[in-house]
């Protein structure tokens, strides 16, 4: 069974509040491509581990769900769906909309797990530690990495974190250019569009 674990943007760090763009539809080909690739690479046995955030995270719990779906009835498949919450009430200054949403996303998990009764940024730890493979959705011309833009962002803190570990294969998204890039853990890349 392998672990695979999400991070990424925020709406107002990809294409804003508006869930029916079209850059979003692009992003939720993309993210599904390639948790479906790795279900079959990994013989039909996968954990998939999202931090419940709005963005990439809910993009990918969805994209999570749906494959979940498609697979249920193939004897062969198991397919765990682990939510890992940062804090007790995660949403608790989110929208209604949102809200329901996240309520939903909630209620087709497996397994829901809480860090801490207060927000916290160990949940981007957890997720990378119990990951075999790391999925980052990662604006690179906003994250560059000189010394002023270090540790800006809870992705690129994640991002960082994972290429530190040295026994993670990352698995990186542009949300612009939608290129995927595999940094495997002997830090080769290859380059692939899905």
């Amino acid at each position: 069974m392998i672990n695979v674990c999400i991070t990424g943007h925020r709406p107002n760090k990809l294409y804003g509040y508006n869930m029916n763009n079209s850059k979003y539809d692009c992003l939720r080909k993309v993210i599904y491509n390639v948790i479906e690739k790795l279900y079959y690479k990994y013989n039909k046995r996968i954990t998939l581990i999202n931090g419940g955030a709005l963005g990439v995270d809910q993009i990918f719990a969805r994209e999570s769900i749906k494959l979940k779906d498609r697979y249920n009835s193939d004897i062969d498949s198991i397919i765990k769906l682990i939510l890992v919450k940062p804090c007790m009430n995660q949403d608790v200054k989110w929208d209604n909309n949102s809200k329901r949403e996240y309520i939903d996303i909630c209620n087709n998990m497996d397994d829901i797990i809480c860090i801490s009764k207060e927000y916290t940024q160990k949940r981007n730890i957890y997720m990378v530690d119990n990951s075999d493979i790391v999925i980052v959705v990662l604006n690179n011309s906003n994250n560059n990495n000189n010394d002023n833009n270090k540790n800006k962002s809870g992705t690129s803190n994640c991002y960082n974190y994972a290429k530190n570990k040295k026994d993670k294969d990352i698995i990186l998204i542009d949300p612009v250019s939608f290129n995927v890039t595999i940094i495997k853990k002997d830090e080769k890349k290859e380059r692939y569009i899905y």
